[in-house]
């Protein structure tokens, strides 16, 4: 936020696809003053409990985290 304040830019449109949008999605959370909208697109936040289930079920995991973040450089 320090460079879109220093670059002069007040409130602002914020879009994210996949994983962005969770990072959309947060940055909207900790920044309200600043972020007026959030365009999100294929995003899991509209999932219902059966999709979540079903995901980490088929990742073997228990955190989202577990499944869109490396674990290791290799990941990356």
């Amino acid at each position: 936020m320090k460079l879109l304040k220093q670059l002069g830019l007040g409130k602002f449109l914020l879009g994210g696809i996949s994983y962005c949008g969770f990072v959309a999605y947060r940055l909207a959370h900790l920044f309200p003053q600043v972020v007026e909208r959030v365009v999100i697109i294929c995003f899991g936040v509209c999932m219902v409990y059966q999709e979540k289930d079903e995901l980490f079920r088929n990742n073997n995991s228990l955190a989202v985290a577990d499944i869109l973040l490396p674990q290791t450089p290799d990941n990356m």
